[in-house]
């Protein structure tokens, strides 16, 4: 041990019984208090290699937020963390609420004189859990989430096909993209009234989800957020005002109703509900209406989504200028469809999908035409639609 002052007298003094009298009092000293004066020392779990990462007793990695340093001296230092990754063995982790780490501090003034040292305890908040943090771990069953998270990132649990079930606390109020999407087992899902965004793709792929409330907070919903579920019917809240594409596609709804305050909606979000028959609109929406069961902006310009179970011919009102993304996407085989030639825009797969026993167009579009039955833009560039009616060769020209 060096020590370079103790009480004013000067180490460097040659003196040989001036230095080994301080050594012996050192020593005695030190036998005293029965603690020797060493670096500081974690107790509980070690940190990976970055001084901002941790791993506790259960398993859970957890990446600091806070980006500060705190001072030896300081008893407590209260921090922010977001779990990353679960290397743990249990099938229904209960994640805490915070984690404690505690170190011995050995200098500074807060030393205990009793014991020669104190000690320092940083407290880390979990308010997150991370971005893939439980990506495919294929034996987790069920999580216990504390009140203490704030948010769920992107494919936090994407492709846990064991997960059967999940509460979500009320203090949560962002999921983010691709979060459940793929959990073949998910049943049961409480979502919190407080969240105000519902991501991309979700529950994509959920297939005994067969029901789940959407909170009045909820304002957006993504992109194939609940593709292909089990979902038998949905009420969306009033607090909804935008829809992404495809949301609600792939369900076996019957019928739906699109809320008052919707002001924004992507590509046909019932897209591939073979079995829908009707889409309501609350009538004082500003933005979209309903006719016939079919949904249309407010102008009656745009002709979003086609009900995948209505029977009948399609007859394509005049005024239409567009028929828009996906707006006919799986939704089965229709004897015949006639588009009026107002038709400026028939949007991407607009008919992916569906069939037709024939297809008419008006001859005074400008935009469209046929030939021997087959539906093309007017310079013959993209084939839009073939009739399954036809039969033998067909020979699509060469400018396609």
């Amino acid at each position: 041990m060096c020590l370079n002052e103790v009480k004013g007298v000067d180490t460097r003094m040659k003196d040989k019984s001036v230095k080994k009298s301080w050594s012996v009092a050192v020593y005695l000293a030190i036998f005293i208090c029965g603690v020797l004066i060493l670096p500081a020392k974690k107790i509980k779990a070690e940190p990976t290699s970055s001084s901002h990462w941790l791993i506790t007793e259960e398993g859970f990695h957890l990446r600091v937020l806070d980006d500060t340093t705190t001072l030896e001296t300081e008893i407590v230092a209260n921090m922010e963390a977001e779990i990353v990754a679960y290397s743990g063995d249990s099938t229904c982790p209960i994640i805490p609420t915070e984690y404690v780490e505690e170190t011995k501090v050995t200098n500074g003034e807060n030393i205990n004189p009793d014991f020669g040292h104190t000690i320092r305890k940083d407290i880390y908040k979990i308010v997150g859990i991370g971005e893939k943090a439980f990506y495919d771990r294929d034996r987790l069953t069920g999580i216990i989430i504390p009140h203490s998270v704030r948010y769920i990132g992107n494919q936090a649990f994407y492709d846990c096909d064991n997960l059967t079930d999940i509460r979500i606390p009320y203090s949560v109020t962002d999921i983010g993209d691709y979060t459940f999407s793929s959990c073949d087992k998910l049943a049961s899902v409480t979502l919190p009234n407080g969240i105000t965004r519902i991501g991309n793709e979700v529950f994509q792929g959920c297939y005994l989800l067969k029901d789940v409330v959407i909170p009045d907070s909820v304002t957006s919903i993504g992109d194939y957020a609940f593709w292909a579920c089990g979902l038998t019917s949905v009420t969306i809240p009033d607090s909804v005002m935008s829809i992404g594409s495809k949301a609600f596609g792939a369900l076996p709804l019957t019928n739906v109703m699109l809320p008052v305050n919707v002001s924004s909606i992507d590509a046909n979000p019932f897209a591939e509900c073979s079995s829908l028959r009707e889409i309501f609109v609350d009538e004082n929406n500003e933005y979209y209406l309903s006719e016939n069961g079919v949904l249309y902006d407010k102008a009656k310009t745009i002709l979003i989504g086609y009900p995948g179970d209505k029977e009948g011919a399609v007859k394509i009102p005049d005024g239409v200028v567009e028929i828009g993304n996906s707006a006919f996407y799986g939704c089965g085989s229709f004897e015949d469809i006639t588009i009026p030639g107002s038709v400026l825009k028939i949007g991407d797969e607009a008919f992916y999908g569906t069939s037709f026993s024939d297809v008419l167009v008006d001859e005074n579009n400008e935009f469209y035409t046929l030939e021997n039955g087959i539906l093309y833009d007017r310079a013959k560039t993209t084939l839009i639609v073939c009739p399954t009616a036809k039969t033998g060769v067909i020979m699509i020209p060469d400018s396609v």
